[in-house]
């Protein structure tokens, strides 16, 4: 589907940088010093914090669309004197760059963007180009490649039915769907969700010593648009501004110029699969540079499927059984344990890990409907298992003793006016939960996950805008969703 699009690695043309390339080199002078004189001329400590940044924009190799940018973000004012782009090389070699360019009170993170449209590359244990890693690669990597997209506008990077999971809660905004192979393109394998590499990154801390996966997660929007965190689903303004800004583009009814010009026929062209894109969040102590970015790196992050959803995670082994319902539970948390993005220590005798997990809904969208905990581990023989647990239901229902799973609670959706259920779920759901299920002796990861109720998906909005017929094979409506950062066990 999109053999052809890009190109890598990147090549500069002569005939506008010149033969050795210094023309553009020279040309970035410029554009990064107004992005630092923004960043500058708009922060507000306290009130609006701008960071100084960079998207580093690297393709897929052997063409095929296929792309892993990352976000490149800075501690302070302190940054290099120019920027890393794909013309210069990997994204093994961006780390390498960074780590020589910055330094001292330079301090510096990478954000991965969403893993699905990679192939497969990222999570599968090679370099990008496929060459062996090295142990400094790998530890590089864990270093600085703190956190990872599983939403955007281009899909659900969390995990696929069937793809390494039975998660049938999966099937949220797919855009690609299942096949075998390590880098088949346009589809999705083991090596491209997000949980699976969390996962397989349990493997490589056991057999390296280092876990180059473990990745707290964010929400982002990526569009095109210039208006980050506009992701309300009834009024989605598409991805590529003017070129998708219309229902009937967006619908896949009228071509779409980008796609046209990326070389898709109008079959191939995935912008009906797109939505409008995912929210990061951050618990950190200020509104300040230090304390965004200091959150961001040690992972105390969540994500959101586009709503103002929040929550957050706690682990320990001396929590009380009904931590969740004081309200020094934050407190406590910290005090007794460690917050998502952290590491649990070796379980003392006889004791499992215990959860205090919370969320709250976003007033302006759906009550929440479940939560729960995903947990990860490595088994003694190297087998890689996962379990998902609802800990806390709505409407006082309770999880079902033997498949940890809540009852449906109800709750429907309009479809002729998309209006929801008014009576069904809750405005905050909590729990503290004890591992059932623990061995010490294995590797470990556990994350939370809330679950809305249904809401009508953007495509519905936009055909009764237009006046047509909803596209059969899209949903009609979708269970917003939010994503705590990990936290990790290990022996």
């Amino acid at each position: 589907m999109f053999a052809g699009i890009a190109k890598s690695p990147a090549k500069r043309l002569v005939e506008i940088c010149g033969e050795d390339g210094k023309i553009c080199v020279d040309a970035v002078t410029a554009p990064w010093g107004r992005t630092q004189q923004a960043a500058a001329e708009n922060y507000e400590p306290g009130k609006f914090t701008s960071l100084v940044a960079f998207e580093y924009s690297a393709n897929a190799p052997e063409g095929g669309g296929g792309m892993m940018h990352r976000n490149v973000i800075f501690r302070s004012a302190k940054v290099p004197d120019t920027v890393f782009s794909a013309f210069e090389g990997t994204g093994e070699e961006l780390h390498k760059w960074l780590e020589t360019n910055c330094d001292g009170e330079c301090q510096v993170l990478t954000i991965p963007h969403n893993p699905n449209f990679y192939w497969g590359r990222l999570y599968w244990g090679k370099n990008s180009d496929g060459s062996e890693w090295t142990q400094d690669i790998v530890e590089r990597r864990e270093r600085m490649d703190r956190l990872v997209e599983i939403m955007q506008v281009k899909g659900n990077s969390e995990c696929l039915t069937g793809v390494m999971t039975s998660d049938e809660a999966c099937n949220f905004e797919m855009v690609f769907q299942e096949c075998t192979g390590d880098n088949t393109v346009g589809c999705a394998n083991d090596y491209g969700q997000v949980r699976n590499g969390l996962k397989l990154g349990l493997r490589h801390q056991a057999d390296m010593g280092v876990n180059p996966f473990k990745q707290g997660i964010i929400g982002s929007t990526d569009n095109h648009n210039g208006t980050p965190s506009d992701t309300t689903e009834s009024d989605f303004e598409g991805h590529y501004a003017n070129n998708d800004g219309a229902p009937e583009v967006r619908l896949g009814l009228k071509p779409n110029p980008t796609a046209l010009a990326m070389g898709l026929k109008a079959e191939d062209d995935p912008t009906k699969l797109y939505n409008p894109g995912g929210i990061a969040g951050v618990w950190a102590e200020s509104n300040t540079r230090e304390g965004i970015w200091d959150a961001l790196y040690r992972k105390e992050t969540f994500g959101t499927s586009g709503t103002r959803t929040k929550i957050r995670l706690f682990a320990g082994y001396d929590f009380p059984a009904d931590l969740y319902t004081k309200n020094n539970w934050v407190e406590v948390g910290y005090q007794s344990g460690v917050p998502q993005g952290g590491d649990l220590s070796a379980a003392p005798e006889g004791k499992a890990p215990t959860l205090m997990v919370w969320a709250q809904r976003d007033p302006n969208s759906a009550p929440l409907a479940r939560l729960q905990i995903i947990k990860g581990w490595r088994t003694a023989d190297d087998k890689l298992e996962e379990m998902v647990y609802d800990v806390a239901c709505s409407d006082g229902a309770a999880p079902d003793a033997k498949t940890h799973q809540c009852p449906d609670n109800g709750a429907t959706v309009n479809l002729d006016d998309c209006s929801i259920s008014t009576d069904k779920g809750d405005a905050q759901l909590a729990a503290t939960w004890k591992d059932p299920d623990f061995d010490p002796a294995e590797h470990a990861f556990y994350y939370a996950r809330v679950l809305e109720n249904p809401v009508c998906r953007w495509s519905m909005y936009d055909a009764k805008k237009a006046g047509v017929e909803h596209p059969k094979e899209l949903p009609k409506t979708i269970r917003e969703r939010a994503w705590s950062s990990p936290i990790w066990y290990t022996p």
